[in-house]
């Protein structure tokens, strides 16, 4: 049953709330995309856990029946001209095969085309690099070898599949707004990081991304 427009509202402030905290890893994600895609255009051998995750994996493809549901709900009949054309090389690859079964068809080289109502994986998962900058600095505890979920580091569930519509019922008002807590307690946790700090453990970061590609 596709969401309804009051739960697709409630999952847009807190994607927003995700969005603001991600982008603190904004260039480290650009880094980490355009070596991989240098390596794509290269035919170096590597495996898709070591590429960009927007790159090797297709969470529009995954929940495309939610994803069209939740888009037309919001953005109405003609969301899809955001993704890109069939055939159409915003990835400048040319016709080079991508490990895993990306890539994704909202990625270019300037980032994601879909702004809002995205599926929650996109807003939730953190890379094993990012984990890395996280567990260096003490933010965060638990394995880096593998990408994991936000929710994850609270032992909590998410509202956002309920909210989207992938998960049946409806939405506790007191685990949304627990979540949101959560989501700012650890955005103000960053911040209170020193840039030189940050900035250290990105660079750190950039450097294992390197040693993965070759």
């Amino acid at each position: 049953m596709p969401a309804s427009r009051q739960n697709l509202l409630a999952f847009q402030k807190l994607e927003r709330d995700l969005i603001r905290l991600f982008r603190r890893f904004t260039p480290l994600c650009g880094f980490c995309f355009n070596e991989s895609a240098k390596a794509v255009r290269e035919n170096r051998r590597v495996a898709a856990e070591d590429l960009c995750c927007c790159l090797a994996d297709n969470q529009v493809q995954d929940h495309w029946c939610w994803l069209e549901a939740a888009q037309k709900t919001m953005n109405g009949p003609k969301w899809q001209d955001k993704l890109t054309p069939k055939g159409f090389d915003f990835l400048d690859l040319g016709k080079k095969k991508v490990a895993g079964h990306g890539p994704c068809p909202a990625l270019t080289v300037k980032g994601c085309t879909l702004r809002d109502f995205r599926p929650p994986t996109c807003s939730t998962q953190l890379c094993a690099y990012q984990l890395q900058v996280l567990n260096e600095l003490g933010l965060v505890q638990g394995p880096t070898n593998v990408p994991r979920q936000i929710e994850d580091f609270w032992n909590t569930a998410s509202p956002l599949n309920q909210l989207y519509g992938i998960k049946p019922g409806e939405p506790d008002r007191a685990a949304i707004a627990k979540f949101k807590t959560l989501i700012n307690d650890l955005e103000k946790k960053i911040l209170a990081v020193p840039p030189d700090k940050w900035q250290a453990a990105v660079d750190r970061a950039e450097a294992a991304i390197q040693k993965k590609l070759g």
